[in-house]
């Protein structure tokens, strides 16, 4: 189910992608704004969906901007407010933007005249915004058990300085109010007709669907044969409300809903990233229905899948992290083995006739015989310390000869001649002038070379461990 839907299976049928710990983390980088649907969303009726209040908290750590839209017009902004509390969240007023709000701010920022009245459909959402922004209405919850009485002669009446009709979801639609609507839409010159929303149904408990605003509007449209204003999802103005208040780009916004024709069409309308979630009216199936053209950019089950999937990219960066971390000690271990192997060769003893050499520096006179017990000493040399020993190196090895005679006239030759070119381990040969050439004179500088090579593999670890 998780990557691009594609058209191989029943559920991959859209060109969407299920919210995956990479798609999630992209998504999150990319956004400053989360806008949240209330109903199927946030609830289901009074209850609160699983997961919703630990999400909207770390999402906030996050530091997103959390912003509640709602096509549902039954409450004020204030009373959502309290809703919310009650379910445990803390949310203030200025986050929630509800259809009865948008209604009142469209005649507030269009200059509608304060001495002309509103009559409403529906419940005391509207009237109190609209209340709030100066203006009188009428209808409501008051209407609610008027009834008309249809005889021979009877003449509705109805307030001609009614200006506007605003229409929302209401419990207690009547005959009463549908009559009372039409005639000031169809006999009062100018009168608005304004719907807060056209949703068809709504999730008003958490086990089924009802009717929506949408029925009340169409009846309306029915008996008025004209068309509202809608001021709710997905209509531009309220995100054009939005914009102004929080000066935020809507490419860095993402609606959140579970309405395809409202929520996420209201998204992308504005140029929003799109979420859809199937916690409430939307399922699968109509998701991927053939005749569906409103396909969000990303589909999850509920708004807490967001929070879990953080978390699984969050465990696979530590995992990595740690096996990063891993490599490099390995790393550091491997090139520690080899200085220690180095340093371990470096400082141990010479063998073959460098151990003659050594030995051989007791006495000036055994010296030259000593040292000749390697390789090109000659057995002469055996025969007689002191100046005989770098003669009688001579006579089996000229080269040798050479070098033990010379240590044998000093005496000391032995030990600082005859030592050194007796051990099978340096090679000794002998320059135009008779003086030997070899590929170490001395310890010190085989040793050299020995901790040039050290040094360098010291830094080659730093590097690695480095990266």
């Amino acid at each position: 189910m998780d990557g691009e839907i594609s058209n191989s299976t029943t559920e991959e049928k859209m060109s969407c992608q299920r919210l995956t710990p990479q798609t999630t983390a992209n998504l999150l980088d990319s956004v400053d704004a989360f806008l949240f649907d209330c109903d199927g969303v946030i609830w289901k009726g009074d209850a609160l969906i699983d997961g919703v209040s630990d999400a909207l908290d770390t999402l906030r750590a996050l530091g997103k901007r959390l912003v509640f839209v709602t096509n549902n017009s039954t409450k004020s902004r204030s009373q959502y407010a309290k809703k919310f509390h009650s379910l445990g969240i803390s949310v203030s007023e200025d986050e929630i933007f509800s259809s009865s709000f948008a209604a009142a701010m469209y005649l507030k920022v269009n200059d509608f005249p304060k001495e002309k009245k509103v009559y409403v459909i529906g419940e005391e959402g509207i009237g109190e915004e609209l209340q709030l922004a100066g203006f009188t209405s009428l209808g409501g919850p008051e209407d609610g058990k008027k009834a008309v009485q249809l005889r021979p002669n009877y003449l509705f009446e109805h307030d001609k300085s009614v200006g506007a009709v605003v229409v929302g979801l209401d419990h207690y639609i009547n005959y009463y109010k549908l009559q009372y609507a039409t005639l000031c839409i169809r006999e009062n010159p100018g009168c608005l007709f304004i719907a807060t929303n056209r949703d068809a149904v709504g999730h008003l408990t958490d086990l089924q669907e009802w009717p929506g605003a949408g029925c009340m509007v169409a009846a309306v449209c029915g008996s008025t044969q004209k068309e509202p204003i809608v001021v709710g999802k997905p209509s531009t103005f309220l995100m054009e409300f939005l914009l102004k208040k929080f000066n935020i780009p809507t490419s860095r916004m993402c609606m959140v809903g579970d309405r395809l024709d409202t929520d996420i069409l209201f998204g992308q309308n504005a140029g929003c990233r799109t979420l859809l979630v199937l916690s409430g009216v939307t399922n699968i199936s109509e998701l991927q229905d053939s005749n569906n053209h409103i396909r969000p950019e990303y589909f999850t089950d509920k708004v807490s899948d967001i929070i879990s999937k953080l978390k699984e990219t969050s465990l696979a960066i530590q995992i990595s992290a740690e096996i990063k971390s891993m490599q490099h000690f390995v790393k550091f271990v491997f090139v520690l083995t080899i200085i220690c192997l180095l340093l371990t060769s470096a400082v141990a003893p010479p063998t073959g006739g460098g151990g003659g050499g050594s030995s051989g520096g007791g006495s000036r006179g055994s010296t030259g015989g000593s040292s000749g017990g390697g390789s090109s000493g000659g057995k002469g040399g055996g025969n007689s310390g002191g100046s005989s020993g770098g003669k009688g190196g001579g006579g089996t090895n000229n080269k040798g000869g050479r070098v033990g005679g010379g240590g044998g006239e000093d005496g000391d030759g032995g030990t600082s001649t005859g030592g050194q070119n007796g051990g099978g381990s340096n090679i000794v040969r002998p320059l135009p002038n008779g003086r030997p050439l070899s590929r170490s004179s001395s310890p010190s500088a085989s040793l050299g070379w020995d901790y040039l090579i050290i040094s360098y593999l010291a830094n080659f670890a730093l590097l690695q461990l480095r990266d």
